[in-house]
């Protein structure tokens, strides 16, 4: 983000500015995809959770994917 930041303050082109977005986007997307495999593990899948834990692991989940995904 500070590089995007840099470059906007320096008019860099457009052209940069948008492959440095990109960049970001493609590192905020694994950084996602990683707190979801984790949060799946440890609440979800977890063995030995009950029931009522796994359900409501999954609900958090549903509830940050569709708020990503808007």
């Amino acid at each position: 983000m500070n590089a995007v930041e840099r470059e906007l303050t320096a008019d860099a082109s457009c052209t940069k500015v948008l492959q440095l977005v990109a960049a970001v986007r493609g590192a905020v997307n694994g950084l996602m995809d990683e707190i979801i495999a984790e949060h799946l593990e440890a609440h979800v899948a977890r063995p030995g959770l009950s029931d009522e834990e796994r359900a409501e692991g999954a609900e958090e989940l549903l509830a940050v994917i569709r708020r990503y995904a808007k």
